[in-house]
């Protein structure tokens, strides 16, 4: 058995007099696209998908173990694309207006910094 509960194909090679020579296995490919981060194996009605950790909707799973269409809906799903954004954000530095009430260290305007006006 397979590490997904697949059974393992078999194949049978004959020689000329129809004699089984050796019985082999096809060994199971391990899962490593970036999208199965994504994905899940699913079992809907008897046929295999493959279900969104994130929106939950399941696309077709090909016998092939093709990972395109998983692939597409990473790169159009909106959520995703929104949780990537803010990971990646970069911190912002909030500049008070000019019309503030004035304070001991002044804030600094246009972004230009003097170490002489600081002191």
């Amino acid at each position: 058995m397979g590490a997904t509960g697949e059974v393992p194909k078999r194949f049978n090679q004959q020689n000329e007099d129809g004699q089984n020579l050796e019985t082999f296995q096809v060994k199971k490919m391990c899962k490593k696209s970036e999208a199965w981060n994504d994905f899940k194996d699913v079992v809907v009605h008897g046929v295999k998908k493959v279900e969104c950790i994130h929106c939950k909707s399941k696309l077709a799973k090909n016998a092939t173990g093709t990972t395109s269409s998983m692939i597409r809906h990473r790169q159009t799903f909106v959520i995703r694309k929104m949780s990537l954004r803010q990971a990646v954000q970069q911190t912002k530095i909030n500049f008070q207006p000019t019309d503030a009430p004035a304070l001991p260290i002044p804030p600094l305007h246009f972004g230009k910094f003097d170490m002489e006006k600081m002191r």
